[in-house]
């Protein structure tokens, strides 16, 4: 999946609508880099009742599932 262009993408406070996230500011070692939008991924191999819209996640500059975006860096969603 190639990286979109931030003219096509535009914001939104949904997480379930959002498609890709953009990393505005990496708060704390994540392996993210800022300014980067990511294709977000959902797990939907979790409790139904905890997460609506499958647990969110994006795979890392690592190459590994990274479920910490949130707690970890300042974002936005993007759909």
């Amino acid at each position: 999946m190639s990286n979109p262009s931030i003219e096509d993408l535009i914001e939104t406070k949904e997480e379930g609508e959002a498609k890709y996230v953009r990393v505005d500011k990496v708060l704390f070692k994540c392996f993210l880099t800022e300014g980067k939008i990511y294709p977000l991924h959902r797990n939907y191999n979790v409790n139904p009742d905890v997460f609506t819209n499958g647990e969110t996640y994006v795979v890392d500059d690592q190459g590994r599932n990274n479920y910490s975006l949130f707690m970890l860096c300042k974002s936005t969603l993007l759909k």
